[in-house]
């Protein structure tokens, strides 16, 4: 996944609104589409326990997270998420001067890493609120130090929901382009490309796998079974974030590149994504 203006948007709409409710506690909180989680085939539990304390800095994460809020009452650029300010490295600087963790390399190391999760622990809860389950989702996923694999069945709701996208009828459409120019004798064809997941106007379904995945790769393997075509296509994705220099919206670069922060901090930990999807021509 390579994130692109949008997502940025999404995310930068998600950080601003910590601005307006602060630090949440996502302890005990259930959106209702948190139903779609059932869908998934492999996925190990990956979730934050809030309260466990971290050796390095000996704190738990709700700890962290109360010390933010602290360190943001202090500094009136947190939060802000603009001019390319990252916080995270004063926020450190912050907790060591008012000696929450010792001054040592060990300890302001997992703190960036903690500081940046505390902020996107509350980015992945509002993306979900607002009715992007899978942004949120996998955001909230790759906040772990091991973070699940994500595999859906082609019965889940993933691989409905894929369906129903243009980049995937595209796709689907290329398929069968290529099957009718074959022999009436063949009975396989295999077909490895890709396709774009991309928003779609005001569809929150759309702009949710706009998000979460957005360019995904695929294997897709048709077979003909009395006279009829059909295929299972494997969806995959890598879950990260790349630098980027958008010379129109210094928003937009600030906020992909502050999650590259968080990634480079160990706080944000790319993960593989898998779907299969079966279709027939």
């Amino acid at each position: 996944m390579k994130l692109k203006k949008y997502c940025s948007k999404i995310i930068a709409m998600s950080l601003s609104t910590i601005t307006l409710m602060g630090s949440a506690n996502i302890n005990g909180v259930v959106f209702a589409s948190d139903s779609k989680s059932n869908d998934v085939l492999v996925s190990e539990n990956a979730n934050t326990d809030m309260n466990s304390i971290i050796e390095e800095i000996n704190m738990s994460s709700s700890d962290v997270d109360n010390l933010y809020e602290e360190f943001v009452s202090t500094n009136e650029k947190a939060k802000l998420y603009t001019d390319g300010y990252d916080d995270i490295s004063d926020f450190v600087n912050y907790a060591v001067s008012v000696g929450a963790i010792e001054n040592t390399e060990e300890a302001q190391a997992r703190m960036s890493k903690e500081g940046y999760r505390s902020v996107f622990r509350t980015a992945a809860t509002t993306l979900k609120s607002t009715g992007h389950f899978y942004a949120g989702d996998f955001l909230n996923n790759s906040l772990n130090d091991k973070p699940s694999y994500k595999s859906y069945a082609a019965s889940s709701t993933l691989a409905a929901d894929i369906k129903l996208q243009a980049g995937y009828k595209d796709s689907k459409n290329a398929i069968k382009k290529a099957i009718s120019a074959l022999p009436s004798s063949q009975t396989t064809y295999t077909r490895v490309n890709s396709f774009n997941l991309n928003r779609n106007g005001s569809n929150t379904k759309a702009m949710d796998l706009f998000i979460a995945l957005h360019g995904v790769s695929y294997n897709a393997k048709a077979t003909k079974s009395s006279g009829k075509w059909s295929y299972v296509m494997t969806v995959t994705d890598r879950y990260d974030f790349k630098k980027e220099n958008y010379k129109d919206s210094p928003i937009v670069n600030t906020v992909n590149n502050y999650a590259v922060g968080a990634q480079e901090a160990g706080a944000i930990v790319n993960f593989d994504v898998k779907i299969l999807i079966n279709d027939s021509i």
